[in-house]
């Protein structure tokens, strides 16, 4: 998350996303989520439970691309978790670490459709 007056330092451009997810860690731990966030670096989630930071993941959501939708598969690292209040839980950010070529496509194509601006 970005204070005001700081220069966002991201190597790709974010855009908003509210859409249902799955987290998967830990070999077993399985968990909903909702991807607020996402860009070709990685995804800003909300869930019901803190990670730690350096927490492998998988995360499994939808994105609209080619007017329908696709499915997303991405591997990653929890690089951040903090409180986001009482209806959110907590936001986790993630960086991504791997994805399937046809996952890396859906994601460069959403992301360059409007990015956020801060």
């Amino acid at each position: 998350m970005q204070e005001r007056g700081q220069r966002d330092v991201r190597k790709h451009p974010r855009r908003h996303l509210n859409e249902g997810g799955r987290i998967m860690y830990s070999g077993t731990e399985h968990h909903d989520c909702a991807v607020v966030d996402l860009s070709e670096g990685g995804a800003a989630l909300y869930m019901s439970a803190p990670l730690r930071d350096g927490t492998r993941c998988v995360i499994a959501f939808d994105v609209d691309a080619y007017n329908r939708k696709k499915r997303i598969n991405v591997w990653g690292e929890v690089v951040y978790t903090r409180g986001a209040g009482v209806a959110q839980g907590f936001r986790v950010g993630v960086r991504f670490t791997d994805m399937d070529p046809y996952s890396a496509l859906l994601i460069r194509t959403f992301s360059a459709n409007k990015p956020i601006s801060l």
